[in-house]
Order: structure tokens, then C-alpha cells, then sequence
């Protein structure tokens, strides 16, 4: 299973949603993952996301516009998709609605705030405790409950999930 990840930015705001996406797609441990930026790409991207079972897009609400933009609408239509934002709640949430109105499923949305606060650039990943569970238990959510990834001998994010399905800051 190959999960895309899409980025739409070709400037230096493109780091903190790149470095998001990246860190999101690892911990898709069971799947293949590939980024493509809609602004550099050439042909061909659609038939990635034609296959791929759920998008994960990293933006803002300035560039939904654009991502839809350079993608044929039919593949939209009835695709899930998971958000990301490094700005704050209220934005992702916009995210979702428009792409909703132009009949996508939003499966999750998450905002990571404060990136330069929140996120260890040194380690690629999210310094905050509370803020990695709750994308860790959003990642888990898309594996286990939507896709129906099942492996009895596998964690996932780094939490056993007989155990611990969802996680708990205190556990760490």
C-alpha cells in the first residue's frame, strides 16, 4: 500500500509543512510512502494519488486552493484524505471544509502550532509529548479503523497496541 503525501509550496514556507508531512508518513510503518509537491511535479503525479487509499496533504489555508487546482477533480471526488497544518486548529479546520465542498472525505485533520516551538529539527520530530500522541493516535486511527491494517505482532508509532491502542502522555 503506498500512501502520498502532497505538498503545493515552491518558497521557503514549504520547510515546516515538508518537515510535518515527512515525519507524518514515517509513521505509517506499515505502508510505502512518497511526497510529491503539485508546484514541481511533472505528469504522471495522478496516477499516484489515483492509487494511493488516502492523501495526506500539508498545508495552509492560503494553498488548498492551489492543490486542488493542479489536480484533476474527478480524483478528488470520494477521496480520503488526512490534514496537516503547523499553524493553529481553526485553520485545518477550514482545510477540511473546503475540501469537503469539493467532495473529499477528511478522515482526520491535525495542527501542529507553534512549529519551531514544537517540532526538534535536529531529531525530525515533535518535541511536545502531547502533541506526538496526538498524531501518533490519528495515524493509528487511519491504519487500524479505516484502512483495516491488522498485525497482531506489530506496534505502531512506537505503542503497543494491546495495550496501549491510542496512548497516553503518561506512558511516556
Amino acid at each position: 500500500m503506498n500512501i502520498i503525501g502532497i505538498l503545493s509550496k515552491n518558497d521557503d514556507l514549504i520547510m515546516p509543512h515538508e518537515r510535518l508531512l515527512n515525519y507524518t508518513l514515517s509513521l505509517f510503518e506499515q505502508c510505502q510512502t512518497e511526497v510529491i509537491n503539485v508546484c514541481n511535479s511533472k505528469e504522471g503525479f495522478e496516477n499516484l494519488i489515483r492509487k494511493s487509499p488516502v492523501l495526506v496533504i500539508s498545508g495552509d489555508k492560503c494553498n488548498v486552493e492551489e492543490i486542488v487546482g493542479r489536480i484533476d477533480k474527478q480524483l478528488l471526488v470520494n477521496k480520503p484524505v488526512f490534514l496537516l497544518s503547523t499553524s493553529n486548529t481553526g485553520e485545518v479546520e477550514i482545510m477540511g471544509e473546503f475540501f469537503e465542498r469539493v467532495g473529499m472525505e477528511v478522515w482526520e485533520c491535525y495542527s501542529l502550532p507553534n512549529f519551531h516551538e514544537n517540532f526538534d529539527g535536529k531529531e525530525d520530530v515533535i518535541s511536545t509529548v502531547r502533541l506526538r500522541l496526538e498524531l501518533i493516535r490519528k495515524v493509528n486511527y487511519i491504519l487500524y479503523n479505516q484502512l483495516g491494517l491488522k498485525d497482531k505482532d506489530r506496534t505502531s508509532c512506537g505503542i503497543e497496541r494491546d495495550k496501549y491502542e491510542y496512548g497516553d502522555e503518561s506512558d511516556y
